[in-house]
């Protein structure tokens, strides 16, 4: 029975995986990836942080980072047009950068 629960998690990561790969750009919330799989948002949370080692909301967030690091390195578009394009949808001023400067409160300039 454990080997039928770990597979069938297994198998769940890797269909959530290859879809977030194929959708970056999209809308990828907990609730419609744990909806995909059949698990409720809790439940695939705890699965795909503990498969993973992140949740997968900062799993989907490194990944467009990525994209967009790697776009700004080899085209000429704006990083506004690259940052939207990436699923960032606020302006780049208002939360590209999730890390609050030092010493200052989280979205002072």
């Amino acid at each position: 029975m454990i080997f039928t629960t770990n597979k069938k998690y297994e198998q769940a990561i890797l269909s959530t995986l290859i879809h977030i790969q194929t959708h970056l750009e999209g809308d990828l919330r907990l609730d419609m990836l744990a909806d995909r799989v059949g698990f409720s948002p809790y439940h695939f949370h705890r699965i795909f942080r503990e498969v993973i080692g992140e949740p997968a909301k900062e799993y989907i967030r490194r990944l467009r980072m990525d994209r967009a690091a790697y776009r700004l390195k080899v085209s000429e578009e704006t990083i506004l047009q690259i940052a939207l394009d990436a699923g960032f949808k606020t302006k780049l001023g208002e939360g590209l950068c999730e890390v609050p400067c030092k010493g200052r409160p989280h979205g002072d300039p």
